[in-house]
């Protein structure tokens, strides 16, 4: 069953320039071991419960 979301919850904590730096490190955090999770079937952090 889902649970209710109040809509301030669904707004962005904040908002990455596409340039910006914040954002590579973020995207290069989720490439390291990209190629061994998908070989291994694995999500790049832990699953949240819904």
């Amino acid at each position: 069953m889902n649970k209710p979301v109040s809509a301030h919850a669904l707004e962005p904590s904040h908002h990455l320039d596409p340039d910006s730096p914040d954002l590579e490190i973020l995207l290069n955090r989720i490439a390291e071991g990209a190629s061994e999770r998908e070989r291994e079937r694995n999500l790049p952090f832990k699953r949240t419960p819904y």
